[in-house]
C-alpha cells in the first residue's frame, strides 16, 4: 500500500487504485537488443602480482583450503546420509541419522534460526567462476565432488513424498514455516530465510553447469526448479496473492533471477512464469511509478533491508532483458537513479546497519556500521545490467568507483595464512575494518565476496553484439583474447598509481583488422586528458568514450592519460547541518584519513581539497592534509586510499567547519544535542531510531569496546565554575541477552584543548532489561542531574557520553526538539574570560 492507494503491477502497465492481479498468463515477450555484451571470464587474463590477480589468487587458495565433508555436512545430515556433530560436541541444526557416518559442519557455521547452507551455494558459484577465469582444474574437480555428493542428497529426498528434486539443509517443511508466519496452520521451524538459501543453491548449481561445464549440475538444478514451480503453485492455491505477498516478506534472494536464467537456457516457460511471482509489490510498485521507496515510506517504517531488495532488482533487470517488459525496466532504472541520488556514499555503496533510511538523510547514518559487502556485490550486478542496455560510459565510472572503494579493500591482504573479509565497511565514523577470518562463521558477505574475488575480470571489457566494437571499461592490466575478431588486446595500466599514465593498450592481430575501440573517458577526469594512437592525438570528452575506428595492425599502441585530481564529495544530506561534511577523493578513489576523529578543519575550504591536501609520493598513493583538529590544534593528517586500509584506524567523512560555542549565561544554557551534527564520535555513530518523536539513535560499537560521543559545542564559562549538569536519556541494549555484563554510561567533561577527561560527573548502574534483539520498546527516561560540581571553566570544555559496552552495545534516541535535553549551569563567581587559547575556537 502506497500513500493509501493500492498500486498494482500489470506487466507493462501501472494502475493506481486497481485490484490485485495474479502474475501474467500472456506470452513472455521478446528479448531486448543489448548495446554491449560481456566477454567470458576465460577470455581475460591478468598478470601475476597485479592488484586484481593477488586478490583472486588469495581467494583461490581459500577456496581450495575448505574441507569437502564440512561443506556438505548439513546437507547430507538433513537427508539422513550422515550424522552431524560440531567439534565442540554441541548439536548441529540438523542432526541426521545416528547410524550414518559422523561429520562436522563448517567451523562456526550458523545453527538454528540462521541461514546455514547459503554459503555452499555461493561456494559453487565462486568456484565455477574461478575455474572459468583461471582454468585451475583443482578448483573445478573439488566443486565437482561437491556436486556429485549433492546429487546423492537430491536422490535421498526423492524418496520423501513431495520432495522430488529437493536439495536443502533442512526438510521441505521449512517452507511451510514461512506460511505459518503468515497466520496459516503449520510447523514451527527455526530457520530464517529458506528461499534466500534456496536461491544460492540453485545459482551455484547453474553456475557450475554454465561456467564449469558440469552437466550433472544442470540436471540437478532443473529438477530443483521443477520442485520450486510446484511449491509456489501450491502456496498460491492455498492462499492466493495475499498469502504469497506475505511469504515474500521473508528475504528470498534472487529467486526471480535464477528462474529467468534457467528459462533463458531451457526455454521452459514455467520457470519464467514462476520467476514473475517473485515480485514483492510493496517494494516494486512505487519504483515502477518512479518513486523513491528505499527509506520505507511505503511499508517498512524503519527502512528497507538493502540486501533483501537489490537481488530482486537484478531479477527485474534480467526479466526485462528476456521479455521487453517495460515495468521491470522502470523498476530497475528508478531504483538505480534514486539510490545514487539520495542514498549513496562516496564509495558508490549505500546503507547503514544493512538498511536504507529516508532520502537525502545520510548525515544520520554517519557511523561505523555502514555499507554491507553483499550490497556492494549486488549493486555492481545492477550497474552491469544497465550498462549492457545502454553502453553509457558513466555506468563504467560507477562500476570503477564501487569496485575500487567497496570491494578490493574488503579482503585483508596482510595475513599470510588465511585471508579475511569484512561484513560492513565503516565509512561514517572513525573505525578499523572489522576483519573476520574467511574460513570461520560464513555469513552472507563471506559468500558474496567468495564470488566477487573470483570474477574481478568480468567487466574490464565489453563488445558490441555484432563484435564491431570493443569497450575498454576499466583500466586494469590485462590481456583479452577477442576470438570473434582474431584480436588480442593487451592493457598495461598505470592506474591508479602512476602520475603520468592511466593505461597503455597494444593490439595484436593475425592480419589487418577493422574495428572500433571505445575507451571510457571518466567524469572524474577534470584535469589533463591525453589519448594518442601511435602518437597521434584522439579527441576525448569526460563522461563519454574516446572512439578510435580504424584498420588495426599488430603493435598499434594507444596511450591514455587522465590526470587524477583531488575533489570533495559532500554527504547526501540536504540539511544545512551537513553541507560541510565531506569525503575527499582522488579521481575515483575515496581517501581515508588515518585518524581517530571525524572532525578536520582544513586550512583551505572543504570544497577545494587541493588547498590543503597534497600527494607526497610519485609511486605510492600517500597524501597529507593540513588543518586543525576539533579543538583547534594544528593537525597534519596522513591519508591513503580506502582500498589500501588494512589495520589502520581511519575516517572517511569529515566535518570541516567549527561549531558555535556555549557562552556563560547567569541562568544556565542548553547544549545542542538533537542533530547528529552536534556530535563527534569515537567508537560510535548514528543509527535509525524506533522511538516516536526522535530523529536518530546514538549507537555505540560492539561488545568489549569503549565508545565516546562528544558534544562538539565548546562550553565557555568565562572563569565561572560549572555547578550543574543535567540531561535525560533512554536506551536499548544490543546483542542477545546471553551471559556477560550490561553496558554502563558515564557523563564526563573534557578539556577542549587536549581532549582529556576533566571529571566524570555521573556513571549509571548496568543498563539492562531493554533489548534491541527482542525489542518491546526503549527504557523509561533516565533523568540525570548532578549538582555542586565546582568544575573550573576557565578553559573551554566539552561534554561527552562515555559508554563501556561490556558484552553488548547501546542505542540512545535523540529527541527531535532537544536531543538529550542537556543543560549546563554555572556558579556566579569571577566573570572575565581571558584564556588566549580560546580565540582559535571562535
Amino acid at each position: 500500500v502506497c500513500d493509501k492507494r493500492e498500486i498494482t503491477i500489470i506487466w507493462g502497465t501501472i494502475i493506481l487504485g486497481g485490484a490485485v492481479q495474479a502474475a501474467p498468463t500472456q506470452p513472455i515477450g521478446t528479448p531486448i537488443q543489448l548495446e554491449a555484451i560481456p566477454f567470458a571470464l576465460s577470455s581475460v587474463q591478468i598478470p601475476t602480482g597485479s592488484l586484481f590477480e593477488t586478490a583472486r589468487r588469495r581467494n583461490l587458495e581459500f577456496q581450495l583450503s575448505l574441507n569437502d565433508t564440512e561443506l556438505l555436512c548439513e546437507f547430507t545430515s538433513a537427508a539422513n546420509l550422515s550424522s552431524c556433530l560440531k567439534t565442540d560436541g554441541s548439536a548441529c541444526a540438523t542432526v541426521g541419522s545416528p547410524t550414518a557416518p559422523l561429520c562436522n559442519p563448517l567451523p562456526g557455521e550458523m545453527g538454528p534460526g540462521g541461514y546455514y547452507g547459503h554459503y555452499q551455494g555461493h561456494y559453487l558459484s565462486g568456484t565455477a567462476m574461478m575455474f572459468n577465469a583461471t582454468g585451475d582444474v583443482r578448483v573445478r574437480d573439488k566443486a565437482a565432488k561437491m556436486v556429485a555428493a549433492l546429487a546423492k542428497v537430491q536422490a535421498a529426498w526423492a524418496d520423501v513424498p513431495g520432495a522430488e528434486g529437493y536439495i536443502f539443509p533442512f526438510g521441505p517443511n521449512v517452507f511451510d514455516m514461512i506460511e505459518t508466519r503468515c497466520g496459516y496452520p503449520g510447523p514451527q521451524v527455526d530457520y530464517s530465510v529458506p528461499y534466500y538459501t534456496l536461491h544460492k543453491i540453485m545459482a551455484g548449481l547453474l553456475d557450475q553447469a554454465v561456467l564449469a561445464g558440469n552437466t550433472q549440475a544442470m540436471l540437478m538444478v532443473t529438477s530443483l526448479a521443477d520442485w520450486v514451480v510446484r511449491r509456489v503453485d501450491q502456496t498460491l492455491a492455498r492462499g492466493g496473492q495475499e498469502l504469497w505477498q506475505c511469504v515474500l516478506g521473508t528475504e528470498w534472494g534472487g529467486m526471480n533471477e535464477v528462474l529467468y536464467n534457467l528459462y533463458a537456457i531451457t526455454g521452459n516457460g514455467d520457470y519464467f512464469r514462476t520467476g514473475l511471482y517473485f515480485n514483492h509489490w510493496q517494494w516494486t510498485a512505487p519504483l515502477a511509478a518512479g518513486l523513491d521507496d528505499l527509506g520505507g515510506d511505503y511499508g517498512n517504517v524503519y527502512g528497507n533491508h538493502a540486501n533483501t531488495h537489490i537481488p530482486e532488482i537484478i531479477g527485474s533487470a534480467r526479466g526485462y532483458e528476456l521479455s521487453s517488459n517495460v515495468t521491470q525496466k522502470a523498476i530497475a532504472e528508478t531504483f538505480f537513479r534514486v539510490l545514487l541520488a539520495n542514498h549513496s556514499w562516496a564509495t558508490g555503496g549505500s546503507n547503514d546497519g544493512e538498511h536504507w533510511t529516508a532520502p537525502a538523510r545520510m548525515g544520520d547514518q554517519l557511523n561505523a556500521d555502514t555499507e554491507e559487502s553483499c550490497t556492494q556485490y549486488n549493486v555492481l550486478k545492477v550497474a552491469r545490467h544497465l550498462f549492457q542496455w545502454s553502453a553509457d560510459s558513466k555506468l563504467g565510472d560507477f562500476y570503477e568507483r564501487a569496485i575500487m572503494n567497496g570491494i578490493i579493500g574488503n579482503q585483508n591482504r596482510l595475513d599470510p595464512t588465511m585471508t579475511s573479509f569484512i561484513y560492513m565497511l565503516p565509512v561514517g565514523a572513525p573505525a578499523r575494518k572489522p576483519w573476520g577470518k574467511s574460513d570461520v562463521g560464513f555469513p552472507c558477505c563471506w559468500g558474496t565476496l567468495t564470488e566477487q574475488f573470483s570474477k574481478l575480470t568480468d567487466s574490464i571489457y565489453f563488445a558490441s553484439p555484432d563484435h564491431s566494437t570493443i569497450f575498454v571499461q576499466q583500466y586494469v592490466s590485462s590481456t583479452i583474447q577477442w576470438e570473434e575478431k582474431g584480436v588480442i588486446v593487451n592493457q598495461t595500466a598505470g592506474f591508479p598509481y602512476s602520475p603520468n599514465s592511466t593505461t597503455a593498450i597494444v593490439v595484436t592481430v593475425n592480419k589487418p583488422t577493422s574495428f572500433t575501440m571505445n575507451i571510457r573517458v571518466p567524469t572524474w577526469a577534470a584535469g589533463k586528458i591525453l589519448i594518442t594512437i601511435n602518437g597521434k592525438p584522439v579527441a576525448a570528452t569526460p563522461g563519454t568514450y574516446a572512439t578510435i575506428s580504424r584498420t588495426w595492425s599488430s603493435r598499434d599502441r594507444v596511450d591514455v592519460f587522465f590526470e587524477m585530481s583531488l575533489w570533495s564529495s559532500v554527504v547526501e544530506d540536504d540539511r544545512p547541518d551537513f553541507n560541510s561534511t565531506f569525503a575527499f577523493m582522488y579521481g575515483p578513489l575515496v581517501l581515508a584519513g588515518l585518524t581517530d576523529s571525524n572532525v578536520f578543519l582544513p586550512e583551505g575550504h572543504g570544497l577545494e581539497p587541493t588547498s590543503f591536501i597534497t600527494r607526497t609520493s610519485r609511486t605510492a598513493l600517500n597524501f597529507s592534509a593540513s588543518g586543525k583538529d576539533f579543538v583547534g590544534h594544528p593537525k597534519i593528517m596522513s591519508m591513503i586510499p580506502l582500498f589500501q586500509v588494512m589495520e589502520e584506524e581511519y575516517c572517511v567523512y569529515f566535518k570541516t567547519s567549527g561549531e558555535s560555542n556555549i557562552p556563560y549565561s547567569p541562568g544556565g544554557a542548553a547544549v545542542p544535542s538533537a542533530s547528529s551534527g552536534d556530535w563527534q564520535f569515537s567508537g560510535a555513530g548514528i543509527a535509525p531510531t524506533r522511538q516516536p518523536g526522535a530523529s536518530v539513535d546514538l549507537r555505540t560499537d560492539g561488545p568489549n569496546s569503549v565508545s565516546t560521543m562528544t558534544m562538539v559545542h565548546p562550553i565557555v564559562g568565562q572563569n565561572h565554575d560549572i555547578a550543574q549538569v543535567s540531561l535525560s536519556f533512554c536506551y536499548v541494549a544490543g546483542y542477545d541477552s546471553g551471559p556477560g555484563a550490561w553496558p554502563t554510561l558515564s557523563v564526563a567533561l573534557l578539556d577542549a584543548v587536549n581532549g582529556k577527561t576533566v571529571k566524570t560527573v555521573w556513571t549509571s548502574s548496568p543498563l539492562d532489561k531493554y533489548e534491541f534483539d527482542h525489542f518491546t520498546g526503549y527504557s523509561p527516561p533516565i533523568n540525570v542531574s548532578v549538582t555542586d560540581l565546582a568544575i573550573k571553566n576557565s578553559d573551554p570544555l566539552f561534554l561527552a557520553i562515555v559508554v563501556h559496552n561490556n558484552a553488548r552495545n547501546l542505542q540512545i534516541p535523540l529527541a527531535n526538539d532537544n536531543g538529550l535535553n542537556v543543560q549546563i549551569a554555572w556558579s556566579n563567581s569571577s566573570p572575565g574570560f581571558t584564556h588566549s587559547q580560546w580565540f582559535h575556537l571562535q
